[in-house]
């Protein structure tokens, strides 16, 4: 299958799958490969899993006496057939969250939905629950939507702000401007004064503007 909606993290994932299964000179890379490089990760994925107790270096070692090695490890391996299955059924659970990318965390729900598979069964052998970890992942998710949507928020009252004291900034900006070109014809402390003012309203004028674009900026990638 295509995998443009699958998220750098969970292309990663899959990438370091790949490595896990060459590591351990297995012949193909299977779910509970994708497993192993899930709980390496930094992800809600890796959390509910950790949650169980699980390690990376044990389940490795679950996942290494599992399968025949070969005698020299291959440079490139295959995915096992339940594997692209696998990812759309990641896709669907994205797709019904509403969410724009697939996640390890979709992975995850993913394997703990679908048929028995090499993964799940090293899950069940490690004493975790498939149901509870399902539930864990889905309120990751949701406190993680809440406090995105929040960000989200709190970004874009701060931008209202921003626009308002970029507004108030120019319009004092101006003044200074008509002022200074008054003071033109003057002599002494006085031009000196407004030339002062001007300036100074000029450097805050420049800030504000700055703080400004950096605020729209970074709500466009939300």
């Amino acid at each position: 299958m295509k995998h443009e909606e699958f998220s750098e993290r969970l292309r990663r994932v899959i990438f370091d799958s790949a490595g896990e299964a060459r590591a351990m000179r297995h012949r193909f890379i299977g779910c509970e490969h994708l497993l192993v490089a899930m709980l390496a990760a930094q992800s809600n994925a890796a959390e509910a899993l950790r949650s169980y107790g699980l390690t990376y270096d044990t389940l490795r070692i679950m996942v290494d006496n599992r399968s025949v090695k070969l005698e020299e490890p291959r440079k490139l391996s295959e995915f096992t057939p339940e594997v692209d299955p696998l990812f759309e059924r990641a896709l669907h659970e994205a797709r019904t969250l509403r969410h724009d990318t697939v996640e390890p965390e979709h992975l995850l729900l993913a394997l703990t939905n679908s048929e028995p598979n090499a993964a799940t069964e090293l899950l069940v052998e490690a004493g975790c629950d498939l149901g509870e970890i399902n539930q864990s992942v889905m309120t990751l998710l949701a406190t993680e939507s809440v406090q995105a949507k929040d960000a989200k928020r709190l970004l874009q009252e701060a931008l209202e702000l921003s626009q308002e004291n970029f507004k108030a900034a120019r319009r004092r900006y101006a003044q200074a401007q008509d002022r200074r070109d008054l003071a033109l014809g003057l002599v002494g402390w006085e031009a000196e004064g407004q030339r002062e003012r001007h300036d100074e309203l000029l450097d805050s004028f420049k800030e504000a503007e700055k703080l400004r674009d950096l605020l729209i900026a970074v709500a466009s990638r939300l």
